[in-house]
């Protein structure tokens, strides 16, 4: 007993059991983490770039080597020249494969000269408009000329298989009767379509059979006489007489 007391004199703090000395088996222990309250305050920042760029505009394009793209400079366009209206009559010539020995008409292009100064057109310029007319032209002429020959060859192959060579001689002596021989027209009908007309063929063999006193034709009867005028214009005038 003595020994008992002074034990508990020695330590008289009270202890809880040990675990496992009383046949209660130990509890079960669970540890939780303590909950996060307060968020960091410094979170590093993502580098992105403050200036989009427009999708329209090439000027923020990026090249392979990381430069940015920027548009060239514009060109500086020379002030034009001061133009001469007077350039236009004197300067714009047709060209010679278009057409030769013809003359651009100086007071045509002085008429329009104010309008095309205004417009700023140039003399060269103009000149290229002047010869794309002349050519239009000229192609134009070409057709009409063709198609005509092509009509009096037709007259005159219809005329020389209607009359004969004494229907020619009526003929000529109705022309230099109705017309002077020297005369404007008499140099017309020799040298046109009009002489090789069936009606008006017809009209001057009329007129030569009832005009007796003009009965002798201008020299229709010298050499090889006449059939009607060739198919063309430049020397039928001869075949005529």
């Amino acid at each position: 007993m003595k020994k008992l007391l002074m034990m508990i004199h020695g330590d008289t703090r009270l202890r809880d059991a040990e675990p496992g000395t009383d046949g209660t088996p130990p509890a079960t222990t669970t540890t939780t983490a303590p909950a996060t309250t307060d968020a960091p305050t410094d979170t590093p920042a993502t580098d992105a770039p403050t200036d989009t760029p427009d999708a329209g505009d090439l000027s923020q394009v990026t090249l392979g080597d990381g430069q940015p793209k920027t548009d060239p400079a514009p060109a500086q366009t020379p002030a034009p020249a001061e133009i001469n209206e007077e350039d236009y009559a004197t300067k714009v010539t047709i060209e010679g494969e278009i057409a030769k020995d013809v003359e651009v008409d100086p007071g045509a292009m002085k008429a329009v000269a104010p309008i095309l100064k205004e417009a700023g057109v140039s003399v060269e310029t103009a000149g290229k408009l002047v010869n794309a007319l002349a050519r239009y032209q000229v192609e134009q002429f070409k057709e009409r000329n063709a198609q005509r020959f092509a009509d009096n060859k037709r007259m005159h192959d219809a005329a020389i298989q209607k009359y004969s060579k004494a229907d020619f001689e009526q003929i000529n002596a109705g022309i230099d009767a109705a017309f002077k021989r020297d005369g404007v027209m008499n140099y017309i009908v020799r040298n046109s379509e009009i002489g090789n007309d069936p009606e008006f063929l017809e009209l001057m063999k009329w007129y030569g059979a009832h005009h007796p006193t003009n009965t002798q034709p201008s020299g229709s009867g010298i050499g090889g006489g006449t059939t009607g005028q060739p198919a063309g214009f430049a020397g039928i005038a001869e075949s005529w007489k």
